[in-house]
């Protein structure tokens, strides 16, 4: 699963948090990215003994501070498991910039 997000902000990050809501029949199989499309990714979580059917967190991606905010930004979810399903039910950031 991938979605995109284009952030118009032109400052330079000081601070990036992802939200992330997603369903799954096994949380614990998958691996959520970051990407700056054209640029950098950053993993977020790698496959964990998660339980539960449902993730709702927020992330520090403190890799990105110091980059410009302004850009197509794409999370990636991979399901490490071919026979489970889910969906990415929302995903969001929040930039903090000088």
């Amino acid at each position: 699963m991938t979605s995109d997000i284009t952030i118009t902000d032109p400052g330079t990050i000081r601070a990036l948090a992802v939200n992330v809501a997603i369903t799954h029949t096994f949380i614990g199989d998958l691996t959520i990215r970051l990407q700056r499309v054209g640029g950098r990714e950053l993993v977020l979580l790698r496959e964990q003994l998660i339980e539960g059917t449902s993730l709702t967190r927020t992330f520090a991606a403190d890799g990105f501070v110091g980059e410009m905010a302004a850009g197509t930004w794409r999370l990636t979810v991979v399901d490490g498991a071919a026979r489970d399903t889910g969906a990415l039910d929302a995903w969001s950031m929040d930039v903090t910039s000088r």
